[in-house]
């Protein structure tokens, strides 16, 4: 399946609105953990990657061992799942590595849990440490408009 550039800016915009974000994802999750009843603890902003909408939302179901997962399959369509149970920099690369999964999967990419995790492993440092030239990029894939 063939990406136009609009996929590619929404998939670039998410990573690095999810990575480059110097603590405000994880101040983010700390203010909501502290501050908001159950009901909105389980609706997350959602991700887009092409034309399609992933809602994110906490699982108070998820074992111990599991830190979130990508539903390709969902009820109402893909979803991705995270377990609360988290401190605020693991949540946020639980979502960057479901995103990753999302992406894969939704475009026949197909790439092993190992490759996944190599990828959020490896981007992150990328993105964070090019935070300029990434922005530049991605202003420029948005048709010259700032990033919000």
């Amino acid at each position: 399946m063939a990406s136009t550039s609009g996929e590619v800016s929404n998939i670039l915009l998410t990573t690095l609105e999810l990575l480059s974000s110097n603590g405000k994802v994880d101040d983010a999750f700390e203010r909501r953990d502290a501050t908001v009843t159950k009901k909105q603890q389980e609706e997350e902003a959602p991700i887009i990657i092409g034309a399609i909408t992933i809602p994110v939302s906490f699982n108070p179901r998820l074992h111990s061992d599991e830190y979130g997962m990508f539903i390709p399959q969902g009820l109402e369509g893909p979803c991705i799942e995270y377990s609360c149970q988290q401190p605020p920099a693991l949540k946020s690369m639980t979502l960057f590595h479901e995103a990753l999964h999302a992406l894969s999967d939704l475009n026949g990419i197909e790439l092993t849990e190992n490759q996944v995790s190599r990828l959020e492993s490896l981007l992150p440092t990328v993105i964070v440490k090019n935070y300029q030239v990434f922005k530049a990029m991605f202003e420029a894939l948005n048709d010259g408009e700032p990033l919000e």
